[in-house]
Protein backbone atom coordinates (compact mmCIF):
# COMPACT_ATOMS: atom_id res chain seq x y z
CA UNK A 1 0.00 0.00 0.00
CA UNK A 2 1.49 3.74 -1.12
CA UNK A 3 1.66 5.16 2.59
CA UNK A 4 1.72 8.58 1.30
CA UNK A 5 -2.01 8.55 -0.03
CA UNK A 6 -4.02 5.95 1.65
CA UNK A 7 -6.56 7.11 4.11
CA UNK A 8 -6.25 7.10 7.82
CA UNK A 9 -8.32 4.16 8.92
CA UNK A 10 -10.95 6.27 10.81
CA UNK A 11 -11.82 7.94 7.63
CA UNK A 12 -12.10 3.94 6.10
CA UNK A 13 -14.52 2.82 8.91
CA UNK A 14 -16.66 6.55 8.51
CA UNK A 15 -17.08 5.78 4.99
CA UNK A 16 -18.17 1.89 5.87
CA UNK A 17 -20.63 2.88 8.67
CA UNK A 18 -22.40 5.43 6.10
CA UNK A 19 -22.56 2.54 3.24
CA UNK A 20 -23.99 0.40 5.58
CA UNK A 21 -26.96 2.64 7.10
CA UNK A 22 -30.31 2.08 6.87
CA UNK A 23 -32.70 4.80 5.55
CA UNK A 24 -34.37 6.78 8.00
CA UNK A 25 -38.05 6.31 7.26
CA UNK A 26 -40.14 3.50 8.13
CA UNK A 27 -42.95 2.43 5.35
CA UNK A 28 -46.59 1.02 6.51
CA UNK A 29 -48.72 0.10 2.78
CA UNK A 30 -52.12 -0.59 2.51
CA UNK A 31 -54.20 -1.61 -0.48
CA UNK A 32 -56.55 1.37 -0.39
CA UNK A 33 -57.16 5.11 -0.78
CA UNK A 34 -59.67 4.88 2.00
CA UNK A 35 -57.00 3.03 4.59
CA UNK A 36 -54.73 5.71 4.18
CA UNK A 37 -57.21 8.20 5.03
CA UNK A 38 -58.35 6.70 7.89
CA UNK A 39 -54.76 6.45 9.56
CA UNK A 40 -54.66 10.08 9.28
CA UNK A 41 -58.01 10.62 10.79
CA UNK A 42 -57.68 7.83 13.47
CA UNK A 43 -54.21 6.97 13.58
CA UNK A 44 -52.87 3.36 13.63
CA UNK A 45 -54.81 0.44 14.87
CA UNK A 46 -53.20 -3.15 15.68
CA UNK A 47 -54.96 -6.09 13.76
CA UNK A 48 -54.28 -9.90 14.20
CA UNK A 49 -52.26 -10.35 11.52
CA UNK A 50 -51.75 -13.90 10.40
CA UNK A 51 -48.66 -15.48 10.46
CA UNK A 52 -46.96 -18.73 9.76
CA UNK A 53 -43.38 -20.16 10.68
CA UNK A 54 -42.45 -22.89 8.04
CA UNK A 55 -39.90 -25.34 9.42
CA UNK A 56 -39.81 -28.51 6.85
CA UNK A 57 -43.43 -29.89 7.62
CA UNK A 58 -43.40 -29.29 11.65
CA UNK A 59 -45.04 -25.53 10.70
CA UNK A 60 -46.63 -23.47 13.26
CA UNK A 61 -49.31 -20.65 11.93
CA UNK A 62 -50.25 -18.04 14.66
CA UNK A 63 -52.08 -14.64 14.54
CA UNK A 64 -50.05 -11.57 16.30
CA UNK A 65 -51.83 -7.84 17.39
CA UNK A 66 -49.40 -5.64 15.69
CA UNK A 67 -48.54 -2.59 12.80
CA UNK A 68 -45.86 -4.12 10.10
CA UNK A 69 -43.55 -1.12 8.48
CA UNK A 70 -40.49 -2.01 6.10
CA UNK A 71 -37.02 -0.18 6.42
CA UNK A 72 -36.70 0.19 3.13
CA UNK A 73 -35.57 3.34 0.90
CA UNK A 74 -37.49 4.82 -1.97
CA UNK A 75 -35.88 3.06 -4.99
CA UNK A 76 -36.73 -0.41 -3.17
CA UNK A 77 -40.51 0.60 -2.56
CA UNK A 78 -41.61 -0.54 -6.35
CA UNK A 79 -41.18 -4.37 -5.55
CA UNK A 80 -42.98 -4.08 -2.30
CA UNK A 81 -45.56 -2.23 -3.44
CA UNK A 82 -46.76 -4.65 -5.93
CA UNK A 83 -47.22 -6.94 -3.56
CA UNK A 84 -48.84 -5.17 -0.06
CA UNK A 85 -50.43 -2.31 -1.78
CA UNK A 86 -49.82 1.31 -3.77
CA UNK A 87 -50.86 3.33 -0.83
CA UNK A 88 -48.65 4.63 1.84
CA UNK A 89 -47.53 6.36 5.17
CA UNK A 90 -43.59 6.79 5.34
CA UNK A 91 -42.70 7.54 9.64
CA UNK A 92 -39.73 8.70 10.95
CA UNK A 93 -37.44 5.95 12.27
CA UNK A 94 -36.83 8.49 15.78
CA UNK A 95 -40.90 7.87 16.11
CA UNK A 96 -40.49 3.96 15.51
CA UNK A 97 -37.65 4.38 18.74
CA UNK A 98 -39.91 6.49 20.98
CA UNK A 99 -43.29 3.77 20.15
CA UNK A 100 -41.27 0.85 21.13
CA UNK A 101 -41.15 -0.78 17.33
CA UNK A 102 -38.69 -3.52 16.64
CA UNK A 103 -37.09 -5.10 13.83
CA UNK A 104 -38.03 -8.88 12.94
CA UNK A 105 -35.60 -11.66 13.99
CA UNK A 106 -35.43 -13.94 10.17
CA UNK A 107 -34.94 -17.63 11.41
CA UNK A 108 -33.99 -20.34 8.51
CA UNK A 109 -35.95 -23.55 8.36
CA UNK A 110 -34.27 -26.54 10.34
CA UNK A 111 -32.06 -24.60 12.18
CA UNK A 112 -31.74 -25.62 15.60
CA UNK A 113 -32.93 -21.65 17.05
CA UNK A 114 -36.19 -22.30 15.09
CA UNK A 115 -36.50 -25.73 15.99
CA UNK A 116 -36.15 -25.63 19.43
CA UNK A 117 -38.54 -22.24 19.59
CA UNK A 118 -41.21 -24.05 17.62
CA UNK A 119 -41.21 -26.74 20.32
CA UNK A 120 -41.53 -24.55 22.88
CA UNK A 121 -44.45 -22.41 21.82
CA UNK A 122 -46.15 -25.92 21.96
CA UNK A 123 -47.24 -26.06 25.43
CA UNK A 124 -48.68 -22.39 24.85
CA UNK A 125 -50.64 -23.90 21.93
CA UNK A 126 -52.10 -26.48 24.08
CA UNK A 127 -53.51 -24.44 27.03
CA UNK A 128 -55.21 -22.39 24.90
CA UNK A 129 -56.51 -25.29 22.64
CA UNK A 130 -57.87 -26.68 26.15
CA UNK A 131 -59.62 -23.45 27.57
CA UNK A 132 -59.75 -20.26 25.02
CA UNK A 133 -59.89 -17.85 27.52
CA UNK A 134 -57.50 -15.40 29.63
CA UNK A 135 -57.48 -18.34 32.71
CA UNK A 136 -55.21 -20.67 30.52
CA UNK A 137 -52.17 -18.30 30.60
CA UNK A 138 -51.99 -18.28 34.40
CA UNK A 139 -50.10 -21.77 34.79
CA UNK A 140 -47.83 -20.12 33.08
CA UNK A 141 -44.94 -18.38 34.69
CA UNK A 142 -43.60 -14.97 33.75
CA UNK A 143 -40.78 -16.00 33.21
CA UNK A 144 -41.66 -18.14 30.12
CA UNK A 145 -44.26 -15.64 28.82
CA UNK A 146 -41.19 -12.66 28.47
CA UNK A 147 -39.00 -15.73 26.44
CA UNK A 148 -42.65 -16.87 24.37
CA UNK A 149 -42.58 -13.17 23.66
CA UNK A 150 -39.53 -13.55 20.81
CA UNK A 151 -42.26 -15.98 18.87
CA UNK A 152 -44.27 -12.81 17.98
CA UNK A 153 -41.08 -10.66 16.60
CA UNK A 154 -39.84 -13.91 14.11
CA UNK A 155 -40.55 -14.32 10.58
CA UNK A 156 -38.83 -16.81 8.17
CA UNK A 157 -35.82 -15.34 6.01
CA UNK A 158 -37.46 -17.69 3.53
CA UNK A 159 -40.69 -18.94 2.58
CA UNK A 160 -43.94 -18.85 1.08
CA UNK A 161 -45.93 -15.68 0.36
CA UNK A 162 -49.74 -15.66 0.97
CA UNK A 163 -51.42 -12.91 -0.11
CA UNK A 164 -55.08 -12.22 -1.79
CA UNK A 165 -55.41 -15.73 -2.25
CA UNK A 166 -51.81 -15.85 -3.89
CA UNK A 167 -48.56 -17.75 -3.00
CA UNK A 168 -45.35 -16.90 -4.51
CA UNK A 169 -43.32 -20.71 -3.57
CA UNK A 170 -40.18 -18.51 -2.69
CA UNK A 171 -39.75 -15.40 -1.52
CA UNK A 172 -37.47 -13.64 0.53
CA UNK A 173 -38.89 -11.79 3.89
CA UNK A 174 -35.68 -10.82 5.07
CA UNK A 175 -36.18 -8.06 2.18
CA UNK A 176 -38.70 -6.55 3.29
CA UNK A 177 -36.58 -5.56 6.78
CA UNK A 178 -39.71 -5.59 8.89
CA UNK A 179 -40.01 -3.37 11.41
CA UNK A 180 -43.32 -4.18 14.13
CA UNK A 181 -45.43 -2.55 16.38
CA UNK A 182 -46.88 -5.16 19.61
CA UNK A 183 -49.02 -4.79 21.77
CA UNK A 184 -47.10 -5.06 25.06
CA UNK A 185 -46.84 -8.80 26.30
CA UNK A 186 -48.99 -7.88 29.76
CA UNK A 187 -52.00 -5.91 27.74
CA UNK A 188 -54.99 -6.85 29.77
CA UNK A 189 -57.90 -9.00 28.60
CA UNK A 190 -55.82 -9.99 25.14
CA UNK A 191 -53.61 -12.72 23.82
CA UNK A 192 -49.98 -12.12 23.06
CA UNK A 193 -50.69 -14.69 19.92
CA UNK A 194 -53.31 -17.16 19.40
CA UNK A 195 -52.86 -19.99 17.45
CA UNK A 196 -54.71 -20.30 13.70
CA UNK A 197 -57.59 -22.35 14.70
CA UNK A 198 -58.82 -19.74 16.99
CA UNK A 199 -59.16 -17.40 14.28
CA UNK A 200 -59.69 -19.36 10.87
CA UNK A 201 -62.87 -17.61 9.67
CA UNK A 202 -64.05 -14.20 9.28
CA UNK A 203 -65.98 -14.02 11.99
CA UNK A 204 -63.60 -15.16 14.47
CA UNK A 205 -60.94 -12.38 12.95
CA UNK A 206 -63.81 -9.78 13.62
CA UNK A 207 -64.07 -11.23 17.04
CA UNK A 208 -60.00 -10.98 17.82
CA UNK A 209 -60.27 -7.48 16.00
CA UNK A 210 -63.06 -6.05 18.03
CA UNK A 211 -60.62 -6.99 21.19
CA UNK A 212 -57.91 -4.34 19.28
CA UNK A 213 -60.55 -1.77 18.77
CA UNK A 214 -59.04 0.80 21.58
CA UNK A 215 -55.68 0.11 20.71
CA UNK A 216 -53.72 2.39 18.95
CA UNK A 217 -50.36 3.41 17.62
CA UNK A 218 -50.47 7.19 17.71
CA UNK A 219 -48.11 9.66 15.70
CA UNK A 220 -48.20 13.64 15.00
CA UNK A 221 -48.08 15.51 12.02
CA UNK A 222 -44.23 15.64 12.01
CA UNK A 223 -43.67 12.50 12.66
CA UNK A 224 -44.87 11.95 9.00
CA UNK A 225 -42.27 11.84 6.06
CA UNK A 226 -44.00 10.70 3.17
CA UNK A 227 -47.76 10.07 2.15
CA UNK A 228 -48.05 8.10 -0.82
CA UNK A 229 -50.82 7.63 -3.21
CA UNK A 230 -51.52 5.41 -6.56
CA UNK A 231 -51.70 8.30 -8.92
CA UNK A 232 -51.77 11.97 -9.94
CA UNK A 233 -54.97 12.19 -9.90
CA UNK A 234 -55.45 10.76 -6.36
CA UNK A 235 -53.37 14.00 -5.03
CA UNK A 236 -56.41 16.56 -4.95
CA UNK A 237 -58.75 13.57 -3.13
CA UNK A 238 -56.05 13.06 -0.42
CA UNK A 239 -55.31 16.87 -0.43
CA UNK A 240 -59.17 17.57 0.56
CA UNK A 241 -59.23 14.79 3.02
CA UNK A 242 -56.85 16.62 5.14
CA UNK A 243 -58.01 20.00 5.23
CA UNK A 244 -61.20 18.35 6.30
CA UNK A 245 -59.31 16.86 8.61
CA UNK A 246 -60.14 18.50 12.82
CA UNK A 247 -57.46 16.81 14.22
CA UNK A 248 -54.30 19.07 12.83
CA UNK A 249 -53.58 22.60 12.83
CA UNK A 250 -53.64 24.74 9.49
CA UNK A 251 -49.74 24.67 9.75
CA UNK A 252 -49.89 20.29 9.96
CA UNK A 253 -52.01 20.36 7.14
CA UNK A 254 -49.56 22.45 5.15
CA UNK A 255 -46.93 19.97 6.42
CA UNK A 256 -49.12 16.51 5.41
CA UNK A 257 -49.48 17.86 1.76
CA UNK A 258 -45.75 18.86 1.48
CA UNK A 259 -45.62 15.15 1.63
CA UNK A 260 -47.71 13.74 -1.25
CA UNK A 261 -46.10 11.35 -3.27
CA UNK A 262 -47.30 9.33 -5.79
CA UNK A 263 -46.20 5.45 -6.52
CA UNK A 264 -46.37 5.95 -10.08
CA UNK A 265 -43.17 9.06 -9.44
CA UNK A 266 -41.35 6.38 -7.01
CA UNK A 267 -41.79 3.76 -9.89
CA UNK A 268 -40.75 5.59 -12.86
CA UNK A 269 -38.07 8.54 -11.22
CA UNK A 270 -36.28 6.21 -8.05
Amino acid sequence: MDTTTAKPYHEYFEWINVAAEYPSILFHFTRTHDALKGILRTTFHPSMAREIIENNGANKEFAVPMVSFCDLGLSELPVHMKKYGRYGIGMSKEWAMRQGLNPVAYVNQGSEFTNHLLDGIQTYFDHLNTTPNLTALSDLSDSYMKILNVQRYIKNYRGTLRRSGKADKIYTFADEREWRYVLPLETPGLFPFVPINLISDKQQKEKWNGLLADHKLTFSANDIKYLIVERESNVKTLRRHIQSLSNYSEQEKDHLESRIITAEQITTDM
